[in-house]
């Protein structure tokens, strides 16, 4: 006969067992909804997108994409703060490979953004804000904190190379932060230019325009830039 504490324990076991295989469900259909808004908001923009075709890409209700997010602006901001910390991973990934001085670790970099770029690009396109107005992405600051802190967390990788180089002594003085914004700029400008075609009517591969971007760079941060650079290229 089943005692009383080993009829609760029972009951507690089956309990939780039906819980999590309500929260696997539920995760299940936020992951088809984000899944289905990113593939959308890819292609159509944020503009041309509507919480109705959202759901009918996901195959779930109107009334089911309430139950997870509040608004369509919400559902951007969610996957922009997923694809900053997908490159942010990858860039760290890059960087736990023996790749020696500074000048390889940032080269590194630049070439991670590009994997990013390619395997990624509907991420891309969403972290880049290539289809939503300035004015409403800043709009709500509270639910704008989460990429605010992500995109942070992303520049300090690459702020924390131009750092330890200068720690090392391979790269000049100057204010990381600053050169890691403006050395971000520029990677990100070159993406911007494929994204819009402008690399294909120039006749230049993004290829050799972010490596020769990145040679013109180190050029200027590094104390000894004709060897680092040399050494790149062969």
């Amino acid at each position: 006969m089943v005692g009383v504490f080993e009829s609760i324990f029972i009951y507690e076991e089956r309990r939780m067992k039906i819980r999590a295989r309500t929260d696997g469900h539920k995760g299940i259909k936020r992951r088809r909804l984000l899944d289905s808004a990113r593939e959308l908001f890819s292609r159509q923009g944020y503009g041309g997108t509507t919480i109705s075709q959202i759901t009918a890409g996901a195959r779930e209700s109107t009334g089911t994409f309430y139950l997870y997010f509040k608004s369509k602006i919400e559902i951007y901001r969610i996957l922009s703060v997923e694809g900053i910390g997908l490159l942010r991973g990858m860039m760290e990934e890059t960087l736990r490979r023996p790749l020696g001085d500074a000048a390889s670790r940032l080269d590194a970099i630049a070439r991670t953004y590009l994997e990013f770029y390619r395997a990624h690009n509907d991420y891309y396109r969403i972290i880049a804000i290539m289809h939503l107005g300035q004015e409403e992405f800043m709009s709500d600051q509270d639910m704008l904190a989460p990429v605010i802190d992500e995109m942070l967390a992303m520049i300090r990788v690459l702020e924390g190379v131009i750092q330890q180089g200068m720690e090392r002594d391979e790269i000049v003085p100057v204010d990381a932060y600053t050169v890691t914004s403006v050395l971000w700029g520029m990677m990100d400008g070159i993406m911007l230019l494929d994204q819009r075609s402008v690399t294909g009517i120039m006749n230049i591969p993004i290829e050799r325009m972010l490596s020769t971007a990145m040679e013109l760079s180190l050029r200027g941060l590094l104390k000894a830039p004709d060897v680092a650079v040399r050494g790149l290229k062969e």
